[in-house]
């Protein structure tokens, strides 16, 4: 069951209009500004990973739905050799290394494997179906979309901004105490949007369809 969702947002884009998308009901933490993507996506998993119970939290698997940045990374690095009045330095090369700046935000604690779908196109429907399926074999997983908006000219996440949603399927003990949405119902052909996200409007949809407890 999918019983809470963070949000984190960097730069200049406000966590505003996200949270209006998001159910109250099931937003967790504090969503806040913060100074770059790895910061952002780093707040998102501590606020997530809190709902999650001790005994499992440090192992459990999150998917990263990670298209948007890897797609604006590797178009602003192919602007960057176009470039023939500067020279390439070796941190701008590693900074396509999409994952190496999302292993920087691991919470403290945390160890669990970290699945980043980071293909071209790639939509948060592909992380649910892959959530879908760990959450077969583990008692909690961590489910997730980051956005870019500013695509090349922002890949850091330092200006334009990120914004990154964390939703935390935990397996129930007993009747949740809130609202809660089984991971596995979640629609997956989700179309892309923006600023919010397509993760974010399909758990609000399916929390809707599935009414209050």
């Amino acid at each position: 069951m999918i019983t809470a969702l963070a949000l984190a947002t960097s730069g200049s884009l406000p966590p505003t209009e996200a949270m209006a998308a998001c159910p109250p009901q099931l937003l967790t933490g504090h969503p806040g500004q913060h100074p770059d993507l790895t910061a952002a996506v780093r707040a998102a998993l501590a606020d997530a990973l809190a709902v999650v119970p001790d005994p499992v939290r440090a192992q459990s698997p999150m998917v990263l739905a990670v298209g948007s940045p890897c797609t604006a990374v590797a178009s602003w690095y192919a602007l960057r050799c176009q470039d023939t009045r500067r020279r390439l330095r070796p941190s701008e090369s590693v900074k396509l290394e999409v994952a190496e700046r999302i292993r920087g935000a691991a919470s403290d604690g945390w160890h669990g494997p970290c699945f980043l779908l980071a293909s071209p196109g790639v939509d948060a429907g592909q992380a649910v179906r892959a959530g879908a399926a760990l959450r077969r074999r583990h008692p909690a997983v961590l489910v997730g979309e980051v956005l870019l908006p500013g695509g090349a000219d922002d890949p850091d996440g330092v200006h334009t901004g990120a914004l990154v949603v964390m939703a935390a399927s935990v397996a129930p003990l007993g009747e949740p105490d809130g609202p809660a949405i089984d991971l596995a119902t979640v629609p997956t052909d989700l179309p892309a949007a923006e600023p919010t996200g397509s993760l974010l409007l399909a758990l609000a949809a399916r929390l809707t369809m599935v009414g209050p407890r």
